[in-house]
């Protein structure tokens, strides 16, 4: 049907207001703020952002799988509408958008993350490229160099650091999630069982879960966004090796959040400039209600993220020094030394390396790692030899 499309309708495509993905997101946007839908959206938040909280980097692969047939169904949904089909037609396309998307990103899972790692390093960068954008008025191709370089930035460390990444992302993604679900839930139980609707410093009970999600995110929340993937770049640099101590990578995940905390308790009184110096508008509150959500839910968010980050980088270190126990223990490591210039005795069992009891002889055989060595020159062999030679057998050193 592409052929038949009128030259207006394919110039369409190619429009920033007309462009499919520009209509899914307004149609997504639009089922969010229905209220119908508002506890369930927080009570399905609250549950993800429950498991990233415990252990993201293991559920991690079906949460993204789920969350890429999830968004599949709900085009598969709307392109339905848009030509009419039945219910029963419309039910069979969604399900079989969503087995597809799902069987596809399971089976090709290291591929989209590839994709993923783009897409947020573009939209870091986006979040970062207010110069770029300023230059690339004055010299074009600026802006687009940046957003390149951040997609790939973003492949690199998503294929590099995956897992590092995810145990600095979860924490933060995990505790955003719990704190917007839980004042959401909270202030709509309020509200059913005391007729209520302010009860501060908790969100309006009618404000859609979007709303109460994005008063913790400030009023510029690009810039906010891109401040946390810094963050958590920080955090993935500090922790790389998996022996760096925690403390500061914590603090690193959290220190965004409680700058928008601070940030959030001024505006009330940013507002009160009016003369030569004014109140930017990324400072003022949206309400006068909301600042005080904002404040409390960030902490809310801080804490959960402290807590649940301490956790997974601790498993982390502790995973690390189990894989490794001579990174754990200075003593090892020496033995683990001594032995490395004895490879052919290392890890041999007391009283027996090679014996050879038909020709009443113990043979060492010769290190790979210096040629023409003798038995001498091993200092894990001693034992062995003493231990042999007082038995009175004859020693046939090669």
């Amino acid at each position: 049907e592409m052929l038949t499309l009128p030259c207006s309708d394919i110039a369409n495509l190619t429009s920033s207001v007309s462009t499919p993905s520009a209509a899914y997101l307004a149609s997504f946007n639009t089922w969010l703020r229905e209220d119908c839908y508002q506890p369930v959206l927080a009570l399905m938040a609250l549950v993800i952002g429950s498991f990233c909280v415990y252990d993201g980097p293991r559920v991690w692969q079906t949460l993204f799988t789920g969350a890429v047939a999830v968004a599949a169904a709900g085009i598969a949904c709307y392109e339905g509408g848009q030509h009419d089909m039945a219910l029963a037609s419309r039910a069979m396309l969604v399900v079989q958008a969503v087995v597809i998307a799902y069987w596809a990103t399971w089976m090709g899972f290291e591929g989209t993350q590839v994709v993923l790692g783009a897409l947020l390093g573009n939209v870091a960068a986006y979040g970062l490229g207010g110069w770029a954008r300023f230059v690339d008025a004055h010299l074009p191709g600026v802006a687009l160099s940046w957003y390149t370089a951040g997609a790939a930035l973003g492949v690199l460390v998503v294929t590099t650091w995956r897992r590092p990444l995810l145990a600095a992302l979860s924490p933060l993604l995990g505790g955003f999630l719990f704190a917007a679900a839980g004042g959401a839930l909270l202030a709509r139980g309020l509200a059913v069982l005391t007729d209520e609707e302010d009860f501060s410093p908790l969100p309006p009970a009618d404000l859609p879960f979007t709303g109460v999600a994005g008063a913790l995110l400030g009023e510029d929340s690009p810039a906010v966004l891109a401040g946390h993937g810094l963050a958590i770049g920080l955090a993935v640099l500090l922790q790389a090796d998996r022996v760096g101590p925690r403390p500061p990578a914590v603090i690193a995940l959290v220190v965004c959040t409680i700058l928008t905390a601070a940030l959030a308790a001024l505006g009330p009184e940013c507002k009160h400039l009016d003369g030569p110096v004014r109140c930017p508008a990324w400072l003022k509150p949206p309400k006068d209600s909301l600042w005080q959500w904002s404040v409390f839910g960030c902490f809310v968010w801080s804490a959960v993220t402290a807590a649940s980050a301490w956790r997974q980088l601790g498993r982390r270190q502790a995973a690390s020094q189990a894989a490794s126990p001579a990174a754990a223990s200075p003593a090892r490591a020496a033995r683990q030394r001594r032995s490395a210039r004895c490879p052919w005795v290392a890890g041999a069992p007391s009283h027996s390396v090679l014996f050879l009891a038909q020709h009443n002889t113990l043979a060492f055989p010769r290190p790979r790692r210096a040629r023409g060595a003798g038995v001498q020159q091993c200092p894990a062999a001693a034992p062995y030899i003493k231990e042999v030679e007082s038995m009175g057998i004859q020693l046939r050193r090669e």
